[in-house]
């Protein structure tokens, strides 16, 4: 499931369970909140870039459960 914001596709999982769910993806593109009645709230940002080999992300769940969560890739 996708949608248009900020002038870009955005894909994202969490479309395909909630596609009425609101989100802002910023201007930069290095994040995006959520909130869904089904999905709950949460937001992914991008916190280190060293393109085109490696990013680092934070996700942060505010409701349903509480937690975050970091990655590299």
């Amino acid at each position: 499931m996708s949608k248009v914001a900020g002038g870009r596709l955005f894909w994202s999982p969490w479309l395909i369970a909630e596609s009425e769910c609101k989100f802002v993806y910023a201007e930069d593109g290095k994040s995006y909140p959520w909130d869904g009645k089904i999905i709950g709230s949460s937001e992914l940002v991008i916190t280190a870039e060293e393109a085109p080999n490696s990013i680092a992300e934070r996700l942060s769940i505010f409701k349903r459960w509480e937690s975050v969560n970091t990655s590299r890739v």
